[in-house]
């Protein structure tokens, strides 16, 4: 999260403050999702947020699903 915030230290004195949003799903890929290509599901309101904003295309997490699922 720190690295996340990090990103936007220069945005805390713009005008305009900054909205953000965060997503965490549980065994979702890239094949899932339209904005990434994926055509398993139709994801229109994602797809449309991600159009809009940041994609996020390089991100890791555990071997297990445990973090998501507290």
């Amino acid at each position: 999260m720190l690295t996340l915030a990090a990103g936007f230290v220069d945005q805390a004195f713009a005008k305009k403050p900054t909205n953000v949003i965060l997503i965490l799903a549980d065994d979702v890929g890239f094949e899932g999702l339209g904005c990434f290509g994926g055509r398993s599901y139709q994801t229109p309101r994602l797809d449309d947020l991600a159009s809009q904003g940041m994609k996020a295309m390089h991100c890791y997490s555990m071997a297990v699903c445990h973090p998501t699922r507290v």
